[in-house]
């Protein structure tokens, strides 16, 4: 087997499943699918039975990306790997490409011929465990994570194919939506839709947040800053009709467009100056505008005032079934090696 390096990030679970509100304050009255429920039962639907692939997609093309369907999946003692295939853009010629190394004269546009039964796309795998509420997203050879397409993808389960969700037909009428009792085995469903219930699926990062004394004591350390600029060029049409306005306005087409720029700035700081910008973060209520991140002598990572996303990395030999899947029972064998419970509640390492 090929040895492989892979890198997880590492994601809490906040929210994973079917919920609904007490309707005081917005707080949760109960849970109706959790997250543990969820993944056994969207192992089942997408993998453990006969379905045809291209029914494993969850959700239709959208703004942010075209459809997802399931590559493969995995359980390892209430633990699980699902591997999402993520269709990309083609048109009835095939794939299109250009050379690189053509000229701007001579550039040609070639096509790639696919079946017409084939769906173009890429893999992204991820690593859920309800037990330890954390999803990470695991890179192997795949450059795109598709964090957007997997939570697309869950979204999209928990709303149309859940054993919550009601998809029915009754004297001529559609009914459709979520509903607190489960889907019944072997008899008619004529359940109805409750209203208040609702999917909910949100993660946000594991993060590495340096301790401000640390930070303070060993600005001598510190050899670069790095600040994200953001500027923003407005989109002005002077010739566009005030119907046409109106419309990009209800269809929420953004009328500027933001572009960031990361400065990197030779330093040599005192402890008073890491505590000037310590101070002007937090006097901003932690606004990203003052966040900064800090290089210290012999180490290339960025230790960020609001924090690091966690990351850890392994490599060994891993069982592949093509150059893109691979097998994974041996990926999961690979993830087992890793302590999560440390990188979790990781506890910061010195740097200098």
């Amino acid at each position: 087997m090929p040895s492989k390096e892979i890198t997880l990030t590492y994601y809490k679970i906040k929210a994973m499943g079917l919920y609904a509100h007490t309707g005081q304050n917005g707080q949760i009255a109960r849970q109706y699918l959790t997250a543990k429920d969820l993944m056994k039962e969207l192992m089942e639907w997408g993998h453990g039975v006969n379905r045809q692939f291209i029914e494993t997609a969850t959700f239709s093309a959208n703004s942010q990306s075209l459809e997802s369907y399931c590559l493969d999946f995995h359980e390892d003692n209430g633990e699980y790997i699902i591997a999402l295939w993520n269709k990309v853009p083609n048109s009835k010629n095939g794939y299109s490409s250009v050379s690189a190394k053509s000229s701007t004269l001579d550039a040609t546009v070639q096509h790639t011929q696919i079946g017409k039964d084939d769906i173009p796309g890429y893999p992204t795998f991820f690593y859920i465990s309800p037990i330890k509420k954390c999803i990470a997203t695991i890179k192997l050879d795949n450059h795109v994570l598709g964090i957007t397409q997997f939570k697309s993808y869950l979204k999209g389960y928990l709303r149309h194919f859940s054993s919550h969700s009601v998809n029915r037909e009754e004297g001529g009428e559609l009914i459709q939506g979520l509903c607190a009792e489960s889907k019944p085995k072997g008899t008619i469903d004529n359940r109805f839709p409750d209203k208040g219930i609702y999917p909910s699926f949100h993660m946000t990062p594991f993060k590495d947040v340096l301790p401000e004394e640390y930070l303070m004591n060993n600005a001598h350390y510190i050899t670069k800053i790095v600040k994200d600029v953001t500027t923003e060029n407005l989109l002005f049409d002077k010739n566009e009709s005030y119907v046409e306005k109106w419309s990009r306005f209800m269809n929420g087409i953004p009328i500027s467009r933001k572009a960031t720029t990361r400065l990197t700035i030779p330093v040599s700081f005192t402890y008073a100056n890491v505590k000037k910008l310590i101070k002007q973060y937090q006097d901003n209520d932690g606004s990203s505008e003052y966040n900064v991140g800090f290089i210290f002598k012999g180490d290339q990572k960025i230790h960020w005032l609001a924090g690091t996303v966690v990351t850890n990395t392994v490599d060994g030999d891993l069982k592949m079934l093509s150059s893109e899947r691979p097998e994974l029972k041996s990926l999961m064998h690979l993830i087992k090696k890793l302590d999560h419970s440390k990188i979790i509640v990781k506890e910061v390492e010195s740097v200098a």
